[in-house]
């Protein structure tokens, strides 16, 4: 997939940022954002090229689409299949563990569109408000959504689990 191809099915989500709750997604719009996203990752911040070959390394083949608005990590596609499936991961002492979150780019969006929906937030909520979303029939019925649009349901089970958790300590 060419940059120009990943940034228009990007784009197609019509905004940069999603949010939920206090969770959020920042997607890349652009081709010089799409290069810093990189940075923290598979680059050094002092420029070193950081990416390698062994299981836990963080791969040549990884590019970082979006990042977590409250943890900043990363959500990357994987350019070396057609599918372009959406992860994201965590580093654990210096190793990568990465995550589904969608199998395909496309259905990243989709879920992305789900959240837009159901609640359309424009930043992230710190403190729960009149529009939170808290009818546990409601959340549930949206992160089997998800779970059914991305096709991955680890990553979404335990999204909704801290999303009830943050519901909880409010």
């Amino acid at each position: 997939m060419t940059t120009t191809e990943l940034l228009k099915i990007l784009s197609t989500l019509g905004r940069k940022d999603v949010y939920f709750g206090p969770q959020g997604f920042l997607l890349t719009s652009n081709e010089e954002e799409l290069e810093k996203a990189q940075i923290g990752f598979a680059i050094h911040p002092d420029g070193t090229n950081v990416v390698g070959s062994n299981e836990g390394d963080w791969q040549e083949n990884w590019q970082v689409i979006a990042l977590d608005t409250e943890l900043g990590d990363p959500y990357f596609i994987d350019l070396n299949d057609n599918n372009s499936p959406v992860y994201t991961a965590i580093q654990f002492d210096g190793v990568w563990e990465a995550n589904p979150v969608a199998l395909s780019l496309e259905r990243f969006i989709n879920c992305l569109t789900l959240f837009i929906e159901a609640n359309n937030q424009s930043a992230p909520i710190f403190v729960p408000d009149e529009n939170t979303i808290i009818d546990k029939i409601v959340l549930s019925q949206l992160e089997n959504q998800l779970i059914e649009t991305s096709n991955c349901k680890d990553f979404w089970q335990q999204f909704f689990e801290c999303y009830l958790d943050w519901l909880n300590e409010e």
